[in-house]
């Protein structure tokens, strides 16, 4: 299969004066609120001295303090959008990183943002694809998305009999090749339009000057870690999200990548690119169900026991360590952006011949086969060779329990002191709380606010920015793990399931 290639399109426009006026305003109401969140800590750390001293229990003040702090914090990203949906996203896979209000709060943001309208989107469709009207190429255009994010929403409709054919006619390019293993574009198939928001790039970039200064502080003030070099490599990447023809190919190139994997191909599908503009992506629609939903819909359509839903959380978790294995240790390609709103539950494994099968693998003892669907791919992160080879090195010394310090200090990692400072038992905590998912020796939390943390025993100085990616991936990961309910998958270590029982590491 010959992976397809889209044109490329016009960058976007300077920003004029009156939208520099308002994305200033913005910045001042984002310094106000964020703010006042800090303060609110900040005389809570100070009560809760006064509590300890006068032998007052302070468990349910700071209950309180975090419950009001992540419903402020949700209003944040709810009133003000741009990238601070992105960030709060990021925020509610970490369920071992934040207080529980705060996950319950910002998991919403997967789910539950305000939309523009179904007529404002058809706008930028119809100029995108340079038509006059919706009925030219599609038969059906469904009014409500199926979901909104931070810089697009995705709403379903109904090919129209030629509309691919038409538009190749014309010269417009970005039109994929047809391939019988996908849906071909046929008249009357179901497609995913992904549609980008107008004047959403501006308000991220702006929100991302923002967020520096942020960093900046807090890794001066609050946290011993490098947060500057990581948002300096979102301003150098988020750009890339808003072209989606960029999007159009990522997408083509790991849906090669996973379809040249036999262990992949029947566990894993990944949408084919119809046509892709740079604000406007058509799109093969997979019918499915986000897995953040599936504490909600599990009991209803499934009706599975507690063994069954632990059986098939492994499975699922088993698909999601397979293909990112593969896509980062097995080819430096990789979707940098596994939250659960890009994670697809597929209709398929909902069937009643597929679930009475899952449950007769389960009472046998075995796994069942789970198939998920992969979408999203603005975000994604090519390591060169050298690169590719210090994280494979890292990831077969965590799993082989040897040669861990020398493999994390070749990555370019610098601490606030020289390594031989450090114990090397710390080093190694350090390695894994970052770069694995194991759990850490003596119940140690990854919170840089815990007292435990190896983030305040051993100060991270410097972090490459191209590693940003991969930390956050895994990271990602990490809270997905946490917050299933199976004692098996709570315990996986990803750097033994990439490098041990898949041989993404290499020899």
């Amino acid at each position: 299969m010959t992976v397809q290639t889209f044109e490329a399109t016009p960058e976007a426009r300077p920003v004029p004066f009156a939208e520099r006026w308002r994305l200033g305003w913005r910045s001042a109401r984002f310094w106000a609120r964020v703010s006042r969140i800090y303060t609110s800590y900040k005389w809570m750390q100070a009560r809760s001295r006064a509590m300890d001293a006068l032998g007052v229990e302070r468990e349910a003040a700071w209950q309180r303090q975090h419950e009001t702090a992540a419903k402020a914090m949700y209003d944040l990203c709810t009133d003000m959008r741009g990238f601070l949906i992105k960030a709060g996203q990021f925020l509610a896979t970490r369920a071992d990183f934040l207080p529980e209000p705060f996950i319950r709060r910002l998991s919403k943001l997967h789910a539950e943002v305000e939309p523009i309208s179904s007529e404002e989107a058809q706008q930028v469709i119809m100029r995108e694809l340079g038509i006059a009207r919706m009925s030219d190429y599609f038969q059906e255009f469904e009014d409500q998305p199926l979901g909104a994010a931070s810089i697009a929403q995705v709403h379903r409709a109904r090919l129209r009999r030629g509309a691919l054919d038409r538009a190749r006619a014309r010269g417009m390019r970005g039109v994929a090749a047809r391939d019988r293993r996908a849906g071909n574009g046929n008249s009357g198939e179901w497609v995913a339009i992904k549609v980008q928001y107008p004047g959403a790039e501006h308000l991220m970039m702006s929100d991302l000057a923002s967020l520096l200064i942020l960093a900046r502080f807090l890794q001066n003030r609050e946290l011993p870690f490098d947060l500057e070099s990581p948002v300096l490599e979102l301003q150098a990447q988020i750009q890339q999200e808003f072209d989606f023809v960029r999007e159009a190919n990522n997408t083509e190139r790991v849906r090669d990548i996973v379809q040249r994997s036999r262990m992949l191909r029947s566990r894993v599908r990944i949408p084919q690119v119809y046509l892709a503009r740079r604000g406007v992506m058509v799109m093969q629609y997979l019918q499915g169900m986000p897995i953040l939903r599936l504490a909600e819909e599990y009991p209803p359509p499934l009706q599975i026991t507690a063994r069954q839903q632990r059986a098939f959380e492994e499975s699922l978790y088993e698909s999601m360590s397979m293909v990112y294995g593969k896509m980062l240790l097995g080819h430096g390609f990789f979707q940098a952006d596994p939250h659960p709103g890009n994670i697809l539950l597929l209709e398929s494994n909902l069937s009643r011949r597929r679930r009475l099968t899952s449950a007769l693998q389960v009472m046998l003892a075995r796994r069942p086969s789970l198939q998920i669907g992969l979408v999203d791919f603005g975000q994604c992160k090519h390591l060169p060779s050298w690169r590719l080879a210090q994280v494979r090195r890292l990831m077969k010394a965590m799993h082989q329990k040897r040669g861990i310090c020398e493999a994390f200090f070749a990555l370019g990692i610098a601490l606030e002191h020289e390594p031989s400072y450090y114990d090397r038992n710390d080093i190694e905590v350090l390695a894994y709380s970052m770069f694995d998912t194991r759990p850490l020796p003596g119940g140690r939390k990854i919170t840089p606010f815990g007292e435990e943390s190896p983030l305040r025993d051993t100060p991270v100085r410097y972090l490459p920015g191209d590693l940003f990616f991969v930390l956050r991936t895994i990271q990602i990961l990490r809270g997905l793990q946490s917050r299933m309910s199976s004692p098996k998958v709570r315990k996986i270590s990803l750097a033994s399931e990439w490098c041990g029982r898949h041989d993404f590491c290499g020899k």
